[in-house]
């Protein structure tokens, strides 16, 4: 979001031109991606650069990339082919050992909560606990 608001003239330079061209622009931190149903020219490319020079940046001519449609492409981190959008296997791997993870944080957190609460049933530290589907404040959790 702070880069969208640092750069807000910039992006709405380039919405100048790729609106027109039916070329879609999006950003995400620092990656600028421009992609289109239909081919976007070298003179298109040029113009994104002059945009880019006037704001005193420089593009990264080694994470520039220009690709065909009929290719696979990743954008962001996310596998676009055939106007569908996939997220790669390594990625996929990465967020369920995560989510594993988190699950097993929270059962132990839980665990040490219940315990805290048996011990000093008076001491909450603002936290709520969840029972049968409830949101029950931690002050009259009997757990």
């Amino acid at each position: 979001m702070l880069s969208v608001l640092s750069y807000l003239n910039h992006f709405y330079e380039f919405h100048k031109y790729v609106e027109p061209e039916g070329i879609r622009f999006t950003c995400f931190i620092d990656d600028l991606t421009f992609s289109s149903e239909k081919f976007i020219s070298k003179t298109f490319k040029r113009i994104v650069y002059r945009i880019i020079q006037n704001y005193r940046l420089d593009v990264n001519h080694s994470k520039t990339r220009h690709r065909t449609f009929n290719k696979e492409i990743n954008v962001t981190g996310a596998i676009v082919k055939d106007g569908e959008k996939f997220i790669p296997n390594k990625l996929q791997k990465k967020l369920y050992f995560t989510y594993v993870e988190l699950d097993e944080i929270e059962l132990v957190t839980r665990k040490l909560l219940l315990m805290l609460k048996k011990v000093s049933p008076d001491v909450t530290f603002g936290l709520t606990f969840f029972r049968d589907d409830r949101t029950v404040p931690a002050s009259r959790c009997y757990c």
